[in-house]
């Protein structure tokens, strides 16, 4: 009978047991995603007010100078007195240093209001300054220094832009309403669970004084899963409060956390309730140093660094018998992130004899482990994030977004130094030859050898970016053209003697480059022209014969211009006669090869007897500035809808849209006339918005979207993953297809696991959210099975299929 009473109280248990980890699973993934939230609102906050900041400094800065010219006109009344003119000179300078106080913040200004005070700048530098010489030498034969007229003007200029900047300034402040109210409904959300769980628990578990405290401390382990910023600055605090709650239910003699990251940083962090001593310390230090070695992951550690921590220093902690010391651990291990961790609680080995106790222990570890997981690889992820925006992720260099940013602080930076500065732009010659002869991941490897030879050339202040496929651009601050040229004779040299080692190779490859050389402010003073020279004397360098260095002169930066401009007027030409030709890739299923849809690129021809192509990376910048953009994507679309229909295809087809596209008022009114006389199913479009296009037109995107979606469209980001905005847009926009950008696809083939950790990582996410995943640049066999194996579902690139102007059948 006690046998059956005994089992009974322990199903009982064992069944609550269940229960209770199921409830606090759930609870526990409620709280991470609404405090995962809450954080991300935070750091919106703080963007909001880096903005708030910047604006109220320009608002500031605007109303000195409104109170400038005040002063300046009413002191501006012919004949001019000695004071008059000094008060008007002083109070001009103050409206200057003001005036340049906002170029300081120019990033936030739109191009209207940059206008205005470049104006306002101009009108200030020539007519004030003017003015004020002439009439302080003679007379002007008016009444007063200054015309009314430009002086109205300037005052108009100036009220225009404060109320731009003002109204800028209420929509940042509307912007910081809505996020106080999402994180207040987050915390009343957070809240809510909280309550509901704790109803939940009273309701099963109604037991004796010991059961309840369990219940409290599980509840407040809830509470501690919640990561905040906070947490992952200073989690040590985080775990303290933890075994401080642990130790009101069941009295601990220490806390251990090991946590080893793909950094290999080891850090053995110990928890005692009370201050050892010494003989005890060292005791325990061993118990624990083979503890940790038995778990398996953890056996060939190196020696770690130690840090303890006492939580009560009010008196000695007590002699630990070893015949009384229960020792728990527990694991965990991720394979992406590479994370690693141990965690484990000393105890009196009487506390662990019931299941309640035992409960109490798995817990405390596995919220432990969790968190410090989640802490870690939050910080890895943050990371890889924050390096991959801005760099190549095959080479590590800058990639050619950020190139354009640094390229334009460098010439500004120049010019307020009166400094030269010089652009090298470095092209491989016949490197096709490489990808054609070894493959294209033998090409990657000489690519990646190349940036090395590059940056040990260069000096430790130099920019070096990857610009493009086998083209690098370096940026060498404070350097004439003689300083410049000298160092791409070092990058010359150095690759004409390097040998690339080729795996199966039987020899080496040899690799020669063509580099272009152009200097501010000597061949052009703006960062667009700077580069137009460079990259016009590099393919002079070509024509010559190649492997050679080449700076330019007074006759190439006029030549370089003149090829620039013909160029421009002949793709203006091309656009404007219609003669742009849609091409489609095949989009295909990696599990079977099925073609699942095409993308449509737009192609230009540049005359009617011209059989070649131009790719949309030689003219959409020219075509975007002349502002056709919207003609060429009407005409791109017309003849791709009559091709889909011609050849009877119903799957998906995709559409690249320029972010400038958006902005046209009769944009989607005219798409969808284009749709209806094809005669398409609007299901069957889907646009392409690239994430690092338009992550300054959210709000234009986000009306876009909701038009989009009410008509039946279908919606993708391309290059997902390139840029900060991926994760904004999968919160704020209905996402149909997640493009995954080409460069980490074709990373799979390489030796990094970085690549792979990013679109495993992406992969997970899309799955979550019941989103199809395109992989794009698969160029070889190897890399679409790579691709098909972590999880992607769809691939597109040269392997699948070239783009094609005609549409093929599906398979």
């Amino acid at each position: 009978m006690g046998r059956s009473l005994s089992f009974s109280r322990f199903f009982q248990v064992s069944f609550r047991s269940s229960l209770l980890s199921l409830l606090i699973l759930l609870s526990v993934g409620a709280e991470i995603l609404l405090g995962a939230d809450f954080f991300y609102e935070n750091i919106q906050k703080r963007d909001l007010s880096k903005r708030e900041a910047q604006i109220a400094s320009s608002l500031s800065a605007c109303e000195s100078v409104l109170t400038s010219l005040t002063v300046m006109e009413e002191n501006g009344h012919l004949p001019l007195t000695p004071a008059r003119f000094s008060l008007f000179r002083a109070y001009r300078l103050q409206a200057m240093v003001a005036l340049s106080a906002i170029a300081k913040h120019r990033e936030i200004l739109s191009p209207e209001e940059a206008r205005i005070h470049g104006a306002l700048l101009s009108l200030f530098s020539y007519a004030t300054y003017s003015y004020a010489e002439m009439g302080h030498t003679r007379s002007l034969g008016r009444s007063t220094l200054v015309p009314s007229a430009i002086q109205s003007r300037m005052i108009g200029l100036t009220v225009r832009l404060w109320r731009a900047l003002k109204h800028r300034d209420q929509g940042l402040l509307a912007r910081r309403q809505a996020i106080i109210h999402t994180q207040t409904g987050l915390v009343i959300a957070i809240v809510l669970l909280l309550f509901v769980v704790a109803s939940v628990f009273l309701i099963f578990w109604k037991m004796e004084d010991r059961t309840i405290r369990v219940l409290a401390f599980e509840l407040r382990l809830i509470e501690r899963f919640i990561i905040t910023s906070n947490v992952i600055t200073d989690w040590r605090v985080h775990v303290r409060k933890m075994l401080q709650d642990f130790n009101e239910v069941i009295g601990s003699y220490f806390l251990f956390t090991l946590f080893v990251t793909k950094e290999e940083v080891y850090e053995l962090d110990v928890f005692w309730q009370r201050e050892p001593t010494p003989a005890t310390r060292d005791r325990m230090m061993k118990i624990l140093d083979e503890t940790i070695r038995r778990a398996g992951a953890f056996a060939d550690l190196p020696t770690f660094t130690v840090t303890h921590t006492t939580l009560d220093t009010s008196g000695p902690l007590p002699e630990i018998p070893d015949e009384h010391l229960r020792l728990t651990t527990k694991t965990l291990l991720l394979d992406s992130p590479k994370v690693g961790g141990i965690a484990g609680v000393g105890i009196h080995s009487g506390k662990m004899r019931d299941v309640t106790g035992q409960l109490v222990v798995e817990s405390l570890l596995t919220t432990v482990v969790n968190v410090l997981g989640s802490v870690k690889a939050m910080y890895l992820y943050t990371q890889e994030i924050e390096y991959y925006a801005s760099r190549d992720p095959l080479t590590g260099l800058y990639n050619q977004r950020i190139f354009w940013d640094l390229m334009n602080y460098e010439t500004g930076r120049a010019d307020r130094h009166g400094s030269p500065s010089s652009l090298l732009i470095i092209d491989c010659d016949n490197f096709k030859v490489i990808n054609d002869t070894y493959g294209h991941a033998a090409g990657d490897r000489v690519l990646v050898g190349l940036a090395r030879i590059i940056e040990e050339a260069c000096r430790t202040g130099d920019i070096i970016c990857r610009y493009g496929g086998d083209e690098f651009a370096v940026i060498v601050s404070e350097a004439d053209v003689n300083s410049a040229h000298a160092l791409g004779d070092r990058i010359h040299e150095a690759v004409r003697r390097a040998r690339f080692e080729i795996p199966d190779a039987p020899y080496p490859a040899t690799l020669s480059v063509s580099i272009g050389i152009a200097s501010y402010p000597r061949h052009a003073k703006h960062a667009r022209d700077l580069f137009v020279v460079a990259d016009h004397m590099m393919y002079r360098a070509k024509k010559m014969g190649k492997d050679l260095v080449v700076e330019a002169n007074e006759d190439d930066v006029a030549e370089a211009f003149r090829a620039a401009g013909e160029n421009q007027v002949t793709i203006i030409r091309a656009v404007t006669e219609k003669r742009v030709v849609p091409v489609f890739q095949p989009i295909r299923d990696l599990s079977g090869g099925a073609i699942f849809g095409y993308e449509v690129l737009s192609r230009l021809r540049l005359s009617d007897d011209d059989p070649v192509l131009v790719p949309a990376g030689d003219f959409i910048e020219t075509v975007e500035e002349a502002g056709l953009i919207a003609r060429m994507d009407y005409l791109t679309m017309e003849r791709a809808f009559a091709e889909v229909v011609r050849r009877k295809f119903s799957g998906p087809v995709f559409l690249n849209l320029s972010p400038r596209s958006l902005i046209v008022s009769d944009f989607m009114p005219t798409v969808e006339g284009i749709v209806r006389a094809a005669g398409i199913d609007p299901g069957q479009v889907v646009f392409e918005i690239t994430e690092r296009e338009t992550v300054k037109n959210l709000k234009i995107l986000e009306g876009f979207i909701q038009n989009l979606r009410l008509h039946g469209y279908r919606f993708a980001i391309d290059d997902f993953g390139s840029g900060f905005a991926s994760l904004n847009y999968l919160r704020f926009f209905p996402v149909d297809f997640l493009k995954i950008e080409g460069e980490f696809i074709r990373g799979l083939g390489g030796d990094g696991p970085v690549d792979g950790a990013i679109v495993s990582a992406i992969v997970t996410l899309a799955r979550t959210l019941n989103i199809p995943t395109i992989g794009e640049f698969i160029e070889s066999a190897s890399i679409g099975e790579m691709a098909r194996k972590t999880g992607v579902m769809y691939g597109q690139g040269y392997h699948l299929g070239h783009p094609s102007p005609t549409l093929g059948t599906p398979s």
